[in-house]
């Protein structure tokens, strides 16, 4: 076997290629790797130094025949520039794999011990219900096991007796906080039927303005064709011709509700329609003398 390239030594393809020719001796030299992977030999030693990057059908073909999957993950890692981020992969043996795995369990067994021990001693010191749910959500579900040599009343007292305390008081203080939720449940379902109901009031009454304004609109538009043909009356027959069929008109208007209210009698004391009797009849008197003069006027 050929001696330890040393200037290559922190180069990962000379570490996989030292590594895999514990099982493959040829490639223990660059001759030999060169000629196993198909690529000159100086090339591969200007890779192993890290003079040169290496393509990536040369790092395929390196990982294959090294056996080293994890030379494609950290070539793409290290040295391909979309992958700079990319985790680093190790090619953990089993041994190793099996030695984290033993050192995770241990952890979480001390961990269960812990808090099982914890969750004893809140049960025979007096916790607070409250307090309980609040800091541990949940009840040990398997009875502590007894000692050697304890007796049966010592177990009942010290052991199970406190366990079942504990399961009350987290019972009862769970009962209590649903029943605060409840009330709150409702508390806020009247406080929605309050708001559904105004919300409502307010909706009609936005639909009421609606229609109110689209009686307003149609109401403006009819207006604003009468005032069009009032302009357009003034411009053709003169402001002061039709600001005097308008006085006119409102003279006769008014001499005709005047007529309408002596024709009809009132409804009050005698006095009052004596009264107005005289003035109906004091009307159609002049109203003969018009007639007649005008009659008089035709026959001259």
């Amino acid at each position: 076997m050929s001696k330890f390239a040393t200037k290559a030594a922190a180069n990962m393809f000379c570490q996989a290629r030292y590594e895999a020719a514990k099982s493959n001796e040829r490639l223990s030299s660059r001759e030999g790797a060169a000629e196993e992977i198909g690529i000159d030999r100086t090339r591969l030693a200007r890779i192993e130094l890290g003079s040169t990057i290496p393509y990536q059908e040369e790092v395929l073909l390196m990982a294959d025949c090294y056996k080293a999957p994890e030379l494609k993950g950290n070539y793409c890692r290290e040295m391909c520039p979309l992958g700079k981020n990319m985790p680093k992969i190790e090619n953990a043996g089993l041994d190793r794999i099996s030695l984290r795995m033993l050192s995770s369990l241990k952890k979480i067994n001390e961990a269960k011990e812990q808090t099982q021990r914890h969750m004893l001693r809140l049960s025979m010191t007096g916790t607070s219900p409250a307090k309980e749910i609040k800091e541990y959500g949940t009840v040990k579900t398997l009875l502590p096991e007894a000692g050697a040599l304890e007796r049966a009343g010592t177990y009942r007292d010290k052991k199970v007796k406190p366990l079942f305390i504990q399961m009350k008081n987290k019972i009862a203080a769970m009962a209590a906080q649903v029943k605060e939720l409840t009330k709150e449940v409702e508390k806020w379902k009247n406080k929605y039927q309050k708001t559904k109901q105004a919300y409502n009031s307010v909706q009609k009454e936005l639909d009421d303005m609606r229609k109110d304004n689209q009686k307003l609109l149609e109401e403006k538009n009819m207006l604003q064709s009468v005032s069009d043909r009032y302009d357009r009356v003034v411009r053709v027959m003169g402001i002061d011709t039709v600001e005097a069929a308008v006085l006119q008109d409102i003279h006769n208007q008014k001499a005709l509700e005047e007529k309408r209210r002596m024709e009809q009698m009132p409804k009050g004391s005698i006095y009052e329609r004596l009264a107005w009797g005289a003035k109906k009849s004091e009307m159609e008197n002049q109203q003969r003398k018009k007639n007649k003069t005008k009659n008089r006027g035709m026959e001259i």
